[in-house]
């Protein structure tokens, strides 16, 4: 079960070192690149200067990322970076504390713009869970702008997999974070993301399309200036009210993501004449009515949305859905 999951692996973190030996092979790959990149660059620049003089042109490192990251060795990073990702999603604070003050968010950076799809993947999948936590969690990301951008870089230019398991980082933010939390993710870039995935071309599965409304109605509820929304005009900039509208025609959409959709546009569009979210007086704490409906769970007090937990994938790829701590489950 996956209480006796949680119980296991809190016996093999609290008896065990497992969590500093995996942080030690990790601190030792993320290095090898370190030097890697450092001699890459070195090298380019030595290249461009003999080029400026005369010199040959050749040997330039197109992808200086790549092949630093070819130098680390992927046997031994792998089996390390996936049994943490497992820690992390447990639904237990403690572990993920432990992981956390073993110095994961320190070291993961390399990994966040792997050129492998998969592994790339699988980073998200751990921020994400990471990002379902409390809002001092969330902080602990937020407070590195690298890896916030990475997420957001993630998000934006990666195949779908990738580009939706970051949109499962931003979108597990958001449920805990507080006001000032959701103004940093909008100027990172996280309505961008939100919006492009709503884009009918990708094929988003219902359940998607109606957590990134669930994110979206998070941050549009932030503001409460009298006819003024920040945060709406942004999303029509990113075209997001326009894809709002393309899927609504979509045939194949489920009646549940059709009302959804209905009642955001509603909310922050209304046709003229109409009240909308801000001039009823609706802020932040009096949003997500049904079906975007929002609950506490009694354990944590904390806001949970979308399905239950599912257990953490242990096979290769992580090619599941995501599985997180509280808030947004995939």
């Amino acid at each position: 079960s996956s209480q006796n999951d949680v119980e296991i692996l809190k016996f093999l973190v609290t008896e065990t070192e497992v969590i500093t030996d995996c942080m030690k092979v990790l601190n030792a790959e993320a290095a090898k690149y370190e030097i890697a990149v450092n001699q890459l660059k070195s090298a380019q620049k030595q290249t461009q200067h003999n080029t400026t003089h005369g010199g040959g042109g050749g040997g330039v490192c197109d992808n200086t990322s790549k092949q630093a990251m070819l130098k680390m060795n992927g046997n031994l990073y792998r089996p390390c970076l996936r049994l943490i990702g497992n820690v992390l999603a447990m639904p237990d604070d403690e572990l993920t504390e432990t992981v956390l003050n073993a110095g994961y968010l320190d070291v993961v950076g390399p990994w966040t713009l792997h050129f492998h799809p998969p592994q790339r993947k699988e980073i998200m999948w751990s921020l994400s869970n990471i990002l379902a936590g409390s809002h001092q969690q969330i902080e602990r990301i937020l407070s590195r702008p690298k890896l916030l951008r990475a997420i957001i870089d993630a998000g934006l230019n990666s195949s779908i997999p990738v580009r939706r398991e970051a949109c499962y980082c931003l979108c597990n933010a958001v449920v805990d974070a507080i006001s000032t939390q959701k103004a940093k993710l909008v100027e990172y870039g996280a309505l961008k993301v939100l919006c492009g995935l709503l884009n009918p071309e990708h094929g988003m599965p219902d359940k998607a399309i109606q957590i990134i409304l669930e994110a979206l109605d998070a941050f549009l509820s932030s503001y409460r200036q009298c006819g003024i929304n920040p945060v709406a005009d942004q999303i029509e900039e990113h075209q997001g009210l326009d894809y709002l509208e393309q899927l609504q025609s979509n045939e194949n959409l489920s009646d549940e993501a059709y009302q959804c959709i209905v009642n955001v546009v509603k909310k922050y569009w209304p046709e003229e004449g109409e009240p909308d979210a801000l001039s009823t007086g609706q802020g932040e704490f009096d949003v997500l009515k049904d079906p975007l409906a929002a609950k506490i769970d009694a354990n944590t007090n904390m806001f949970t949305f979308g399905q239950q937990r599912q257990n953490a994938n242990g096979g290769g790829g992580v090619e599941t859905a995501s599985a997180t701590q509280s808030g947004f489950q995939f």
